[in-house]
């Protein structure tokens, strides 16, 4: 995170398996859940 007197910079990095890049533009959809999740 990177703060000025105007502004704060947030950079969220995923470097894991993530998610798939179809999906990603839904990532703040509320309750959005993808077909392939694994968790309940």
């Amino acid at each position: 995170m990177l703060e000025t007197p105007l502004s704060v910079s947030i950079c969220i990095e995923d470097n894991g398996e993530g998610i798939a890049k179809h999906e990603l533009g839904k990532i703040f959809d509320r309750f959005y859940k993808s077909e392939n999740s694994t968790n309940p």
